[in-house]
């Protein structure tokens, strides 16, 4: 990437390639986060559905997002 079409939210990393601070650091400040419950199983024992947290971070700036499924 040319350094004039790289957003303003991206940093050099050690390697010498480019992240976006926002996502890489966790600023919370820059950050749009969208939490939502995720089916993953039915539990034909339990009779019950099986869902895990889906947690999508976008960065307000350049659009990059970020999933995890914390545990």
């Amino acid at each position: 990437m040319k350094e004039d079409q790289v957003p303003e939210c991206w940093v050099e990393a050690n390697d010498g390639y480019q992240v976006c601070y926002v996502i890489e650091y966790d600023d919370e400040e820059h950050q749009d986060i969208d939490e939502r419950m995720v089916f993953i199983e039915w539990d034909a024992s339990t009779d019950e559905n099986k869902y895990v947290l889906e947690r999508v971070t976008t960065c307000r700036i350049c659009g990059q997002t970020d999933v995890c499924y914390p545990v």
